[in-house]
C-alpha cells in the first residue's frame, strides 16, 4: 500500500510542458496535473485518435484550453528528428520536458532503426529528443527535463556494449528495469554536463501505478498470457491510481526542492542503483547512444 501523496498547488501560467506519452495513464494525468495549475500542455504520441480524445478530457477536466498535441513515434530516429524539428520551430521556449512514454514488451523485436524496440523507446529516443530541445529548453527562465524511470532499475546492473546491442538470444524480462537504469544514468550524466546553466535534471518513479504498460505484445505467449494475469491482479489489489501516480513527476516540475541530477520517489530524493555513480561507465553510455541515435557531441551547446 502506498501513502496518499499531496501535491502544492503551484501557478503555471505561462509555462509550457511537453508530455511524451501524454494521452493516458501517467502521463495524461502529470498533464492534467499541470494544466490546472494553468500550464500549456503539449501531448506527444504516436495516436492521433487517442490524442484528440486525451485532449478534449483534458480541456473539459482542467477548465484550460492551452491544451494541443503532436505526432511522435520514439521508435524512429528519423521521426524524433523531424518532430524536434517542427516544435523547435514553432515554440520559442520550452520550460517542462517530461520524458515520460514507456513500453515493455514480452517478445523480441526491432524497430525501423533496427534497435530493439525497448532500448530505442524507453532510451535512446527520449534521449534523442532531450538533447535535439534542449536549444529552445535553455532558453526558458527554469526549464526541467524530467525522465521518468522506476524502481525496477535498482535490481539490474549494465554492461556494455552488449545491453545497448541486445539481440533475441539475450533479450528477456530484465529489459526494461535495464532501459530505466540507462535513464537515470542519462539524468546524471546530463545533469553534469548542464551543471553550469539553469536547466534541471531528474528522474522519477512513479510507484507501482495502474497502466498498460505490462501488456504490451503478448499475443501468443503463454508467459505473456500469465504475466500479464498475475500484473492485472497486483494492479487491483496494490496499485496507486493514475492521478496519484503522476504526483512525483508533476512534483518534479513544481517544487523548488529539486536537486539536479537526483531521483525522485514519493516526491522525496531516493537511492538510486550505486553502478549510476560509476562515471566511466555513464560516459561509455553516453558516447555509444550517441552514436546510435546519430547525433555529434560536438554539435550540441551545453553552456
Amino acid at each position: 500500500m502506498f501513502l496518499k501523496l499531496e501535491l502544492e498547488v503551484k501557478d503555471l501560467s505561462g509555462k509550457h510542458a511537453l508530455i511524451t506519452g501524454g494521452n493516458e495513464g501517467i502521463g495524461y494525468f502529470t498533464a492534467l496535473h499541470l494544466a490546472r495549475m494553468g500550464s500549456r500542455v503539449t501531448i506527444a504520441s504516436r495516436s492521433e485518435q487517442k490524442s484528440i480524445q486525451a485532449v478534449e478530457s483534458l480541456k473539459k477536466l482542467s477548465k484550460n484550453d492551452q491544451i494541443d498535441y503532436e505526432i511522435l513515434d520514439l521508435g524512429s530516429l528519423r521521426n524524433v528528428r523531424e518532430f524536434a524539428e517542427k516544435f523547435s520551430k514553432k515554440y520559442e521556449s520550452l520550460d517542462y520536458c517530461v520524458l515520460n512514454a514507456g513500453c515493455s514488451f514480452i517478445n523480441y523485436g526491432t524497430t525501423e532503426d533496427g534497435i530493439e524496440r525497448t532500448i530505442q523507446i524507453n532510451h535512446l529516443g527520449h534521449m534523442q529528443l532531450s538533447l535535439l530541445l534542449l536549444p529552445i529548453i535553455k532558453k526558458a527562465e527554469n526549464p526541467r527535463i524530467i525522465f521518468l524511470s522506476s524502481d525496477l532499475h535498482l535490481d539490474t546492473t549494465l554492461t556494455l556494449p552488449k545491453d545497448l546491442e541486445s539481440g533475441p538470444n539475450n533479450f528477456g524480462m530484465a529489459q526494461y528495469p535495464k532501459t530505466k537504469l540507462m535513464n537515470v544514468f542519462t539524468v546524471k550524466e546530463l545533469a553534469r554536463k548542464l551543471k553550469d546553466t539553469n536547466v534541471l535534471v531528474c528522474a522519477v518513479h512513479p510507484g507501482f501505478v495502474l497502466t498498460d504498460l505490462a501488456y504490451k505484445d503478448t499475443k501468443g505467449s503463454l508467459l505473456g498470457y500469465f504475466a500479464g494475469r498475475v500484473i492485472a491482479l497486483l494492479h487491483f489489489l496494490l496499485a496507486r491510481n493514475g492521478e496519484q501516480g503522476a504526483i512525483t513527476s508533476a512534483f518534479a516540475v513544481t517544487s523548488d526542492k529539486i536537486i539536479s541530477g537526483e531521483y525522485y520517489d514519493s516526491c522525496k530524493i531516493a537511492k538510486s542503483n550505486p553502478q549510476a555513480n560509476d562515471l566511466k561507465l555513464a560516459k561509455e553510455l553516453w558516447e555509444q547512444s550517441l552514436k546510435l541515435v546519430e547525433i555529434n557531441e560536438s554539435d550540441i551547446n551545453y553552456s
